[in-house]
Protein backbone atom coordinates (compact mmCIF):
# COMPACT_ATOMS: atom_id res chain seq x y z
CA UNK A 1 0.00 0.00 0.00
CA UNK A 2 1.46 3.37 -1.04
CA UNK A 3 2.17 6.18 1.39
CA UNK A 4 -0.53 8.38 -0.19
CA UNK A 5 -3.22 5.71 0.30
CA UNK A 6 -2.14 5.11 3.91
CA UNK A 7 -2.37 8.86 4.55
CA UNK A 8 -5.86 9.06 3.04
CA UNK A 9 -7.04 6.16 5.18
CA UNK A 10 -5.51 7.80 8.24
CA UNK A 11 -7.32 11.10 7.59
CA UNK A 12 -10.57 9.32 6.88
CA UNK A 13 -10.61 7.27 10.03
CA UNK A 14 -9.73 10.24 12.19
CA UNK A 15 -13.27 11.40 11.46
CA UNK A 16 -15.00 8.10 12.16
CA UNK A 17 -17.13 7.55 15.22
CA UNK A 18 -14.64 5.88 17.53
CA UNK A 19 -16.72 4.96 20.55
CA UNK A 20 -17.01 1.39 21.77
CA UNK A 21 -19.68 0.44 24.26
CA UNK A 22 -18.68 -1.88 27.07
CA UNK A 23 -22.21 -2.89 28.00
CA UNK A 24 -25.36 -1.47 26.46
CA UNK A 25 -28.19 -3.39 28.08
CA UNK A 26 -26.68 -3.31 31.54
CA UNK A 27 -26.92 0.47 31.64
CA UNK A 28 -30.44 1.02 30.35
CA UNK A 29 -33.54 1.66 32.41
CA UNK A 30 -37.17 0.75 31.82
CA UNK A 31 -36.41 -1.05 28.55
CA UNK A 32 -39.21 -0.78 25.99
CA UNK A 33 -39.58 -3.11 23.06
CA UNK A 34 -36.85 -2.27 20.60
CA UNK A 35 -37.81 -2.03 16.92
CA UNK A 36 -35.60 -3.66 14.30
CA UNK A 37 -35.28 -1.61 11.11
CA UNK A 38 -34.34 -3.88 8.22
CA UNK A 39 -32.47 -1.84 5.62
CA UNK A 40 -32.73 -3.18 2.10
CA UNK A 41 -31.85 -1.71 -1.27
CA UNK A 42 -28.98 -1.10 -3.64
CA UNK A 43 -26.66 1.42 -2.00
CA UNK A 44 -25.65 2.84 -5.40
CA UNK A 45 -29.26 3.56 -6.29
CA UNK A 46 -30.17 7.02 -7.60
CA UNK A 47 -33.43 7.88 -5.89
CA UNK A 48 -36.49 9.02 -7.78
CA UNK A 49 -37.66 12.37 -6.42
CA UNK A 50 -41.29 11.30 -6.05
CA UNK A 51 -40.34 8.20 -4.06
CA UNK A 52 -39.54 10.19 -0.94
CA UNK A 53 -40.18 13.92 -1.46
CA UNK A 54 -43.54 15.52 -2.13
CA UNK A 55 -41.95 18.95 -2.49
CA UNK A 56 -38.77 20.90 -1.78
CA UNK A 57 -39.04 24.54 -0.79
CA UNK A 58 -35.91 26.64 -1.21
CA UNK A 59 -35.03 29.58 1.04
CA UNK A 60 -32.15 31.88 0.15
CA UNK A 61 -30.43 33.06 3.32
CA UNK A 62 -29.52 36.73 3.42
CA UNK A 63 -25.82 37.44 2.94
CA UNK A 64 -24.08 40.42 4.51
CA UNK A 65 -20.93 41.10 6.54
CA UNK A 66 -22.73 40.37 9.81
CA UNK A 67 -23.96 36.92 8.89
CA UNK A 68 -21.41 35.31 6.57
CA UNK A 69 -21.59 31.53 6.86
CA UNK A 70 -18.72 29.17 6.15
CA UNK A 71 -20.21 25.80 6.98
CA UNK A 72 -23.44 25.06 8.85
CA UNK A 73 -22.95 22.37 11.50
CA UNK A 74 -26.34 22.55 13.22
CA UNK A 75 -29.80 23.99 12.59
CA UNK A 76 -32.76 24.34 14.96
CA UNK A 77 -36.17 25.90 14.43
CA UNK A 78 -38.25 27.66 17.05
CA UNK A 79 -41.63 29.04 15.97
CA UNK A 80 -40.90 31.29 12.98
CA UNK A 81 -37.13 31.59 13.53
CA UNK A 82 -34.18 29.60 12.22
CA UNK A 83 -31.02 29.25 14.34
CA UNK A 84 -27.81 28.24 12.57
CA UNK A 85 -24.45 27.31 14.09
CA UNK A 86 -21.49 28.02 11.83
CA UNK A 87 -18.26 26.09 12.30
CA UNK A 88 -16.44 29.39 12.90
CA UNK A 89 -18.02 29.99 16.30
CA UNK A 90 -21.13 31.93 15.30
CA UNK A 91 -24.78 31.42 16.20
CA UNK A 92 -27.03 33.27 13.75
CA UNK A 93 -30.78 33.84 13.79
CA UNK A 94 -32.88 34.22 10.59
CA UNK A 95 -36.60 34.56 10.05
CA UNK A 96 -38.67 32.01 8.12
CA UNK A 97 -37.96 33.80 4.82
CA UNK A 98 -34.20 33.81 5.28
CA UNK A 99 -33.76 37.40 6.45
CA UNK A 100 -30.95 37.82 8.97
CA UNK A 101 -32.15 38.99 12.40
CA UNK A 102 -29.20 38.89 14.81
CA UNK A 103 -26.30 36.99 16.30
CA UNK A 104 -26.61 35.23 19.66
CA UNK A 105 -23.73 36.06 22.01
CA UNK A 106 -20.19 36.67 20.86
CA UNK A 107 -16.67 35.46 21.54
CA UNK A 108 -14.91 37.00 24.52
CA UNK A 109 -14.38 36.72 28.26
CA UNK A 110 -16.98 39.17 29.51
CA UNK A 111 -20.52 38.53 30.84
CA UNK A 112 -22.65 36.83 28.19
CA UNK A 113 -19.61 36.07 26.03
CA UNK A 114 -18.19 32.65 25.26
CA UNK A 115 -14.69 31.36 24.68
CA UNK A 116 -15.90 28.61 22.36
CA UNK A 117 -19.28 27.92 20.77
CA UNK A 118 -19.25 24.12 20.95
CA UNK A 119 -22.97 23.41 20.70
CA UNK A 120 -26.33 25.05 21.34
CA UNK A 121 -29.88 24.07 22.18
CA UNK A 122 -33.30 25.71 22.67
CA UNK A 123 -35.85 24.97 25.40
CA UNK A 124 -39.64 24.92 25.12
CA UNK A 125 -39.84 28.62 25.99
CA UNK A 126 -37.40 29.66 23.27
CA UNK A 127 -34.44 30.26 25.59
CA UNK A 128 -31.06 29.45 24.04
CA UNK A 129 -28.24 27.54 25.73
CA UNK A 130 -24.63 27.61 24.50
CA UNK A 131 -22.09 24.98 25.49
CA UNK A 132 -18.77 26.72 26.19
CA UNK A 133 -15.49 25.50 27.65
CA UNK A 134 -16.43 24.46 31.22
CA UNK A 135 -19.50 26.75 31.09
CA UNK A 136 -23.08 26.82 29.83
CA UNK A 137 -24.64 30.20 28.96
CA UNK A 138 -28.36 30.93 28.77
CA UNK A 139 -29.93 33.62 26.55
CA UNK A 140 -33.46 34.69 25.79
CA UNK A 141 -34.88 34.02 22.34
CA UNK A 142 -33.83 37.47 21.11
CA UNK A 143 -30.25 36.96 22.30
CA UNK A 144 -30.35 38.79 25.65
CA UNK A 145 -27.89 37.21 28.10
CA UNK A 146 -29.65 35.72 31.15
CA UNK A 147 -27.19 33.64 33.15
CA UNK A 148 -24.36 31.12 33.02
CA UNK A 149 -22.93 28.40 35.23
CA UNK A 150 -19.76 26.36 35.42
CA UNK A 151 -19.50 22.59 35.26
CA UNK A 152 -16.72 20.10 35.86
CA UNK A 153 -16.33 16.35 35.75
CA UNK A 154 -13.54 15.86 38.26
CA UNK A 155 -12.61 18.43 40.86
CA UNK A 156 -8.92 17.60 40.71
CA UNK A 157 -8.39 17.26 36.98
CA UNK A 158 -11.30 18.76 34.98
CA UNK A 159 -9.27 18.79 31.76
CA UNK A 160 -9.65 15.03 31.47
CA UNK A 161 -13.14 15.44 30.05
CA UNK A 162 -13.88 18.18 27.53
CA UNK A 163 -17.43 17.77 26.14
CA UNK A 164 -18.15 19.00 22.63
CA UNK A 165 -21.94 18.60 22.51
CA UNK A 166 -24.98 18.48 24.74
CA UNK A 167 -28.76 18.48 24.72
CA UNK A 168 -31.46 19.73 27.08
CA UNK A 169 -33.69 17.09 28.62
CA UNK A 170 -36.52 17.40 31.14
CA UNK A 171 -36.45 19.89 34.04
CA UNK A 172 -33.58 21.90 32.55
CA UNK A 173 -31.19 18.99 32.86
CA UNK A 174 -28.59 18.09 30.24
CA UNK A 175 -27.02 15.14 28.52
CA UNK A 176 -23.34 15.78 27.88
CA UNK A 177 -21.37 13.81 25.28
CA UNK A 178 -17.65 13.25 25.66
CA UNK A 179 -15.49 14.58 22.96
CA UNK A 180 -11.76 14.63 23.34
CA UNK A 181 -9.06 12.01 23.03
CA UNK A 182 -7.91 13.25 26.43
CA UNK A 183 -10.68 11.50 28.36
CA UNK A 184 -9.02 9.35 31.01
CA UNK A 185 -11.42 8.69 33.89
CA UNK A 186 -14.44 10.15 35.60
CA UNK A 187 -15.15 10.42 39.31
CA UNK A 188 -15.96 6.68 39.55
CA UNK A 189 -12.76 5.58 37.81
CA UNK A 190 -14.64 4.44 34.67
CA UNK A 191 -15.14 5.89 31.22
CA UNK A 192 -18.57 6.89 29.94
CA UNK A 193 -19.61 8.24 26.57
CA UNK A 194 -22.40 10.33 28.07
CA UNK A 195 -23.28 11.97 31.37
CA UNK A 196 -26.37 13.47 32.97
CA UNK A 197 -25.88 16.92 34.42
CA UNK A 198 -28.13 19.11 36.58
CA UNK A 199 -28.96 22.73 35.77
CA UNK A 200 -26.34 23.71 38.35
CA UNK A 201 -23.53 21.85 36.61
CA UNK A 202 -23.50 18.81 38.89
CA UNK A 203 -22.74 15.47 37.21
CA UNK A 204 -25.37 13.02 38.46
CA UNK A 205 -24.94 9.90 36.35
CA UNK A 206 -22.67 8.24 33.80
CA UNK A 207 -24.27 6.51 30.80
CA UNK A 208 -22.89 4.17 28.11
CA UNK A 209 -19.69 2.87 29.74
CA UNK A 210 -16.63 2.64 27.51
CA UNK A 211 -13.46 0.59 27.41
CA UNK A 212 -11.47 3.10 25.40
CA UNK A 213 -10.71 6.77 25.06
CA UNK A 214 -12.84 8.22 22.31
CA UNK A 215 -13.21 11.30 20.11
CA UNK A 216 -16.69 12.46 19.15
CA UNK A 217 -18.63 13.02 15.95
CA UNK A 218 -20.87 16.06 15.93
CA UNK A 219 -24.66 15.92 15.87
CA UNK A 220 -25.31 12.88 18.04
CA UNK A 221 -28.42 14.33 19.64
CA UNK A 222 -31.74 14.95 17.87
CA UNK A 223 -35.24 15.43 19.23
CA UNK A 224 -38.46 13.69 18.33
CA UNK A 225 -41.62 14.47 20.27
CA UNK A 226 -40.63 14.44 23.97
CA UNK A 227 -37.57 12.22 23.63
CA UNK A 228 -33.92 12.70 22.71
CA UNK A 229 -32.47 10.39 20.05
CA UNK A 230 -28.82 9.37 20.35
CA UNK A 231 -26.59 8.09 17.55
CA UNK A 232 -24.86 4.73 18.12
CA UNK A 233 -21.29 4.49 19.30
CA UNK A 234 -18.85 2.85 16.91
CA UNK A 235 -19.31 -0.92 16.85
CA UNK A 236 -23.02 -0.71 17.69
CA UNK A 237 -26.17 -0.45 15.56
CA UNK A 238 -28.43 0.57 18.45
CA UNK A 239 -30.21 3.93 18.40
CA UNK A 240 -30.96 5.02 21.97
CA UNK A 241 -33.64 7.34 23.25
CA UNK A 242 -33.63 9.33 26.47
CA UNK A 243 -36.64 10.71 28.31
CA UNK A 244 -37.94 11.08 31.86
CA UNK A 245 -38.00 7.25 31.90
CA UNK A 246 -34.25 7.10 31.37
CA UNK A 247 -32.10 5.59 28.65
CA UNK A 248 -33.78 3.05 26.38
CA UNK A 249 -32.97 1.08 23.24
CA UNK A 250 -35.28 2.42 20.53
CA UNK A 251 -34.07 0.94 17.23
CA UNK A 252 -31.66 -1.67 15.96
CA UNK A 253 -30.39 -0.94 12.45
CA UNK A 254 -30.17 -4.27 10.60
CA UNK A 255 -28.21 -4.12 7.35
CA UNK A 256 -28.88 -7.84 6.89
CA UNK A 257 -25.72 -9.43 5.45
CA UNK A 258 -23.73 -6.21 5.91
CA UNK A 259 -24.47 -5.65 9.62
CA UNK A 260 -21.32 -5.39 11.73
CA UNK A 261 -21.57 -8.47 13.94
CA UNK A 262 -18.01 -9.04 15.12
CA UNK A 263 -16.77 -7.65 18.44
CA UNK A 264 -14.27 -4.84 18.60
CA UNK A 265 -10.98 -6.45 19.68
CA UNK A 266 -9.08 -5.72 22.84
CA UNK A 267 -6.54 -2.96 22.41
CA UNK A 268 -8.69 -1.28 19.79
CA UNK A 269 -7.60 2.14 18.56
CA UNK A 270 -8.85 4.29 15.72
CA UNK A 271 -5.83 3.56 13.53
CA UNK A 272 -5.80 -0.22 13.77
CA UNK A 273 -6.28 -2.56 10.83
CA UNK A 274 -9.59 -3.58 12.37
CA UNK A 275 -11.29 -0.44 11.09
CA UNK A 276 -9.86 -0.83 7.62
CA UNK A 277 -11.06 -4.42 7.55
CA UNK A 278 -14.60 -3.73 8.68
CA UNK A 279 -14.93 -0.78 6.29
CA UNK A 280 -14.42 -3.15 3.37
CA UNK A 281 -16.97 -5.71 4.56
CA UNK A 282 -19.66 -4.03 6.67
CA UNK A 283 -21.91 -0.96 6.75
CA UNK A 284 -20.88 0.98 9.84
CA UNK A 285 -20.64 4.34 11.65
CA UNK A 286 -24.35 5.16 11.65
CA UNK A 287 -24.82 8.87 12.30
CA UNK A 288 -27.14 11.82 11.74
CA UNK A 289 -30.19 9.83 12.92
CA UNK A 290 -33.41 11.87 12.60
CA UNK A 291 -37.01 10.80 13.16
CA UNK A 292 -40.34 12.42 12.26
CA UNK A 293 -43.89 11.07 12.49
CA UNK A 294 -43.61 9.28 9.14
CA UNK A 295 -39.91 9.06 8.24
CA UNK A 296 -36.46 8.20 9.57
CA UNK A 297 -33.18 9.40 8.10
CA UNK A 298 -29.55 8.50 8.78
CA UNK A 299 -26.30 7.89 6.92
CA UNK A 300 -23.58 5.28 7.19
CA UNK A 301 -20.09 4.49 5.87
CA UNK A 302 -18.95 1.76 3.50
CA UNK A 303 -15.67 1.63 1.60
CA UNK A 304 -14.83 5.25 2.47
CA UNK A 305 -18.16 6.58 1.14
CA UNK A 306 -21.23 7.92 2.90
CA UNK A 307 -24.69 6.62 1.97
CA UNK A 308 -28.14 7.94 2.86
CA UNK A 309 -31.09 5.98 4.20
CA UNK A 310 -34.67 7.30 4.12
CA UNK A 311 -36.98 4.89 5.93
CA UNK A 312 -40.77 5.16 5.56
CA UNK A 313 -42.43 4.13 8.81
CA UNK A 314 -45.78 3.72 7.06
CA UNK A 315 -44.41 1.46 4.34
CA UNK A 316 -41.82 -0.19 6.59
CA UNK A 317 -39.47 0.31 3.66
CA UNK A 318 -36.00 1.80 3.20
CA UNK A 319 -34.79 3.97 0.32
CA UNK A 320 -30.99 3.88 0.11
CA UNK A 321 -28.86 6.13 -2.05
CA UNK A 322 -25.57 7.83 -2.61
CA UNK A 323 -25.04 11.05 -0.63
CA UNK A 324 -25.91 13.22 -3.64
CA UNK A 325 -28.85 11.68 -5.51
CA UNK A 326 -29.07 13.49 -8.85
CA UNK A 327 -32.75 14.03 -9.59
CA UNK A 328 -33.28 14.85 -13.28
CA UNK A 329 -34.39 18.47 -13.69
CA UNK A 330 -34.70 19.01 -9.95
CA UNK A 331 -32.83 21.02 -7.35
CA UNK A 332 -30.90 18.57 -5.19
CA UNK A 333 -30.55 18.87 -1.39
CA UNK A 334 -27.31 17.88 0.30
CA UNK A 335 -27.01 15.86 3.49
CA UNK A 336 -29.92 16.16 5.92
CA UNK A 337 -28.95 18.12 9.06
CA UNK A 338 -32.21 18.37 10.95
CA UNK A 339 -35.99 18.40 10.84
CA UNK A 340 -38.88 20.78 11.39
CA UNK A 341 -42.29 19.27 11.97
CA UNK A 342 -42.41 16.48 9.37
CA UNK A 343 -39.92 18.00 6.94
CA UNK A 344 -36.20 17.31 6.64
CA UNK A 345 -33.79 20.25 6.50
CA UNK A 346 -30.77 20.46 4.25
CA UNK A 347 -28.34 23.06 2.93
CA UNK A 348 -26.56 23.27 -0.41
CA UNK A 349 -23.58 25.31 -1.51
CA UNK A 350 -24.64 28.17 -3.85
CA UNK A 351 -22.10 27.07 -6.45
CA UNK A 352 -23.94 23.77 -6.86
CA UNK A 353 -27.26 25.59 -7.23
CA UNK A 354 -25.78 27.86 -9.91
CA UNK A 355 -24.57 24.82 -11.86
CA UNK A 356 -28.02 23.26 -11.62
CA UNK A 357 -29.68 26.44 -12.89
CA UNK A 358 -27.28 26.48 -15.86
CA UNK A 359 -28.30 22.90 -16.65
CA UNK A 360 -32.01 23.76 -16.41
CA UNK A 361 -31.59 26.62 -18.89
CA UNK A 362 -30.36 24.17 -21.52
CA UNK A 363 -33.68 22.32 -21.68
CA UNK A 364 -37.20 23.35 -22.59
CA UNK A 365 -39.07 25.07 -19.76
CA UNK A 366 -41.99 22.74 -20.48
CA UNK A 367 -39.98 19.90 -18.97
CA UNK A 368 -39.38 21.69 -15.67
CA UNK A 369 -41.78 21.28 -12.71
CA UNK A 370 -43.53 24.52 -11.75
CA UNK A 371 -41.78 24.68 -8.35
CA UNK A 372 -38.39 24.42 -10.10
CA UNK A 373 -39.30 27.22 -12.52
CA UNK A 374 -40.33 29.48 -9.66
CA UNK A 375 -37.19 28.70 -7.64
CA UNK A 376 -34.97 29.28 -10.69
CA UNK A 377 -36.43 32.78 -11.15
CA UNK A 378 -36.04 33.48 -7.44
CA UNK A 379 -32.39 32.39 -7.43
CA UNK A 380 -31.30 33.91 -10.73
CA UNK A 381 -29.16 36.54 -8.92
CA UNK A 382 -27.50 33.99 -6.62
CA UNK A 383 -23.71 34.36 -6.40
CA UNK A 384 -21.11 31.72 -5.55
CA UNK A 385 -20.02 33.83 -2.55
CA UNK A 386 -23.52 33.91 -1.04
CA UNK A 387 -24.59 32.00 2.06
CA UNK A 388 -25.73 28.37 1.69
CA UNK A 389 -29.24 27.78 0.37
CA UNK A 390 -31.77 26.25 2.76
CA UNK A 391 -33.91 23.31 1.61
CA UNK A 392 -37.19 22.41 3.35
CA UNK A 393 -37.83 18.84 2.16
CA UNK A 394 -41.46 17.82 2.57
CA UNK A 395 -41.65 14.04 2.71
CA UNK A 396 -44.21 11.98 0.86
CA UNK A 397 -47.24 10.95 2.93
CA UNK A 398 -47.92 7.38 1.85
Amino acid sequence: MGKEMIYLIFVFFCFLNSCVSESHKGNTQNIVKRVDLKIKGNIDNILQFDSIFSDIRIIQLETNNECLISNIVKVLFYEDKIYLQDKFQKLLMFNANGRFLSSIGKKGRGPGEFLELRDFDIDNDGNIYILDFLKIHKYSGDGTFLTSFKYHFTKKEPMYFVPLQFVLTHNERFLIWGGSAGIKADFTGKLFAMYEMSKNGEITNGLLPLNYNTPSNFGRFKRYSDIVLIDPVFGSNIIYSFSSSGLEERYFIDFLGKTLDIPVPEGFSSLQNFKIKIDQNYYHSISGFIETDDWIYFHFLFKLHWYNVYFSKKLNKSFVSKPWPLFPLRFTPGNILGSNNNSFISFTDPGIIINQINDFQKVSSQNLPLSVKESTIKLEKLKATDNPVLFICSMRDY
